[in-house]
C-alpha cells in the first residue's frame, strides 16, 4: 500500500466512489493495493464494481477510471484513488480522498480475515517527494501522517503474533540548523549568522530547487518570506531541479516477534532476509518447519557447517 508524489487538481478523479479491481493473471499478486496511480494502470483491462449493485455485479472496464474508494470484500482488489500520485495532506480533499491511516485500517481489516496471516507494506511516499522539492512543511506533515498510520497498525494487531518494522530506504539532505531556543517553531528562524548578520531558517537543504541567487551580493533574507506557505521551499546551498538523496544512516524501529533481529547497524539488504526469516517465507533460512537450521559443532577446528532440523 503506497501513496506518493505531487499532483494537481487537474489530475484528480472527480465525482464518484467506485472501486477499481485489477484481476490476477495466473500468478501471485497482492491481495489488496490502495494508492494513487491510475495513470499507469487504467489501460489494463479491469473490472469495476458499481456502488449499490447486486453482490458480484461487475462489468469490464476499458475507459479511464474516474475514482475509487475502498468498500468491498473481494480477495483480489486494488483501489486507485488518483490519476497520478495522491495529494499531499495539506492539500487533500478529505471528503474525496482517504488518508494513509484510513487506507492502513481498510487494508488490515480485509487482510486479517486470512487465517494464514498477511504481509502489508505501507509507504508514506509523499515524504520523499516533499523533500525532493525542498518543501519542508509537506514532508513533515506527511511524516506525521505516516506516524499515525503506524499507530493504527499497532492498535489493530497484537505484539504476540505481528511484527511491525518502520524504516526508510534512504535519507535526504534536510538538516536542523543553529541553536534555536526552546519552543521555537521548527518552520521558523533559527538564529543569525555571525558572518553576514542575517537570520537563517532552522530547516535547510544541502541542494535542490530551494536555492536562490544572491541579491546585491548577499543571500536572500528569509524574514521577507512566508515561512508557513505550504509550498515554501526551504533554502538550499546548491541549485538542483530536484533535491538529491543523502548518504546518512536511517533509523529502523521494530516491535513484535523477532524484533530483536533488527538491532545494531547493518546493510539495508539485510532487512528483507530478516523479515523472511521471521515470517517463515521463501526458500532461505527461516524460523519455521524444515527450513529451520542449526549449527553442527562436531567438526571442531574447521568451519562450522549448517544442517536442517528433522
Amino acid at each position: 500500500m503506497a501513496a506518493g508524489g505531487e499532483s494537481s487538481s487537474r489530475q484528480r478523479c472527480l465525482g464518484c466512489r467506485r472501486v477499481s479491481l485489477r484481476l490476477p493473471k495466473g500468478r501471485e499478486e497482492p491481495h489488496k493495493l490502495v494508492a494513487g496511480g491510475q495513470e499507469r494502470a487504467w489501460e489494463q483491462r479491469r473490472l469495476r464494481v458499481e456502488p449499490g449493485g447486486p453482490p458480484g455485479h461487475q462489468h469490464e472496464q476499458h475507459e479511464q477510471p474516474t475514482t475509487c474508494w475502498v468498500g468491498f470484500e473481494w480477495r483480489w482488489a486494488s483501489g486507485l484513488f488518483a490519476y497520478s500520485h495522491m495529494d499531499y495532506l495539506v492539500e487533500r480533499d478529505s471528503s474525496m480522498d482517504p488518508s494513509l491511516p484510513e487506507m492502513t485500517r481498510a487494508a488490515i481489516e480485509v487482510l486479517q480475515r486470512d487465517s494464514k496471516g498477511f504481509f502489508l507494506l505501507v509507504e508514506g511516499g509523499l515524504i520523499d517527494h516533499g523533500h525532493h522539492g525542498n518543501k519542508g512543511i509537506k514532508a513533515l506533515t506527511e511524516t506525521v501522517e505516516m506516524d499515525e498510520a503506524v499507530e493504527v497498525a499497532l492498535s489493530m494487531t497484537s505484539r504476540e503474533d505481528t511484527l511491525i518494522v518502520v524504516t526508510a530506504d534512504h535519507a535526504h539532505t534536510m538538516s536542523i540548523n543553529g541553536y534555536p531556543s526552546r519552543h521555537t517553531d521548527i518552520l521558523g528562524l533559527a538564529d543569525f549568522s555571525d558572518e553576514d548578520y542575517m537570520p537563517f531558517t532552522t530547516l535547510l537543504y544541502g541542494n535542490g530547487p530551494g536555492y536562490r541567487d544572491p541579491v546585491n551580493g548577499h543571500r536572500p533574507d528569509p524574514t521577507n518570506d512566508d515561512l508557513h506557505d505550504v509550498n515554501y521551499r526551504q533554502p538550499a546551498s546548491v541549485p538542483m531541479s530536484s533535491a538529491a538523496h543523502a548518504g546518512d544512516d536511517v533509523g529502523l524501529w521494530a516491535i513484535g516477534p523477532h524484533a530483536h533481529l533488527f538491532t545494531g547497524v547493518y546493510e539495508q539488504n539485510y532487512i528483507p532476509h530478516a523479515l523472511a526469516y521471521a515470517a517463515c517465507v521463501g526458500n532461505g533460512l527461516t524460523f519455521c518447519g524444515n527450513n529451520r537450521f542449526r549449527r553442527n559443532y562436531s567438526h571442531r577446528g574447521r568451519l562450522q557447517r549448517w544442517r536442517p532440523l528433522g
